[in-house]
């Protein structure tokens, strides 16, 4: 017995040496946001889409001017289509919304989805998705947490509220806060506070 207590303990002294030599400091945010626009650029659908994607993963973010171009790209393809977009910032939380005007009903009306979807494909969708997921959580942390943690310092919950705890409440359909307060909604839009 006193041999199996000596070899497993040897066991765990090597390993612990083995994790103490071998282990390197956790990637930074930047480090994070690098790779993921890198692994986008193969899904790039424009040339001008893949140029921003590389110097974005050379710099390590994608710039307001470079999402400013491909935010504009897309809503350029919306009015050639003949589905011209208003842009609105909310400016209590930050939120960008893009809207049709009342259309007639009619086969326009009708297709208004698939030219949106069709439009935001073929025009940087990865830029504008990753600009957007950057600004929200610039250190790539886990979002549930950074969710609870919002929602703490919006006081919707208790400072012990979890990403656990966020992501049951919003996979069981029922909340201890209001899903359309301002507060709420601030924390869907910028949920790092940055």
């Amino acid at each position: 017995m006193r041999r199996i207590a000596g070899v497993v303990g040897g066991i765990a002294v090597v390993a612990a040496l083995l994790v103490g030599c071998g282990s390197a400091p956790p990637p930074s945010g930047a480090e994070l946001w690098r790779a993921e626009i890198s692994n986008a650029i193969p899904e790039a659908t424009s040339d001008w889409e893949r140029e921003i994607l590389e110097r974005s993963a050379e710099q390590g973010f994608i710039s307001d001017e470079d999402f400013a171009y491909a935010e504009q790209m897309y809503l350029q393809c919306m009015a050639d289509r003949g589905v011209p977009l208003t842009k609105t910032i909310d400016p209590v939380t930050g939120g960008r919304t893009y809207a049709t005007e009342a259309m007639e009903p009619g086969p326009l009306n009708d297709a208004v989805p698939e030219i949106q979807r069709e439009c935001s494909i073929a025009n940087g969708i990865g830029v504008r998705s990753l600009y957007a997921s950057m600004r929200k959580n610039p250190d790539f942390r886990d979002p549930d947490e950074l969710m609870a943690e919002c929602l703490a310092r919006e006081g919707l919950v208790d400072a012990g509220y979890s990403g656990e705890d966020f992501d049951r409440d919003m996979t069981s359909g029922s909340s201890p806060y209001d899903l359309d307060s301002v507060e709420f909604r601030r924390c869907i839009e910028n949920p790092s506070g940055a």
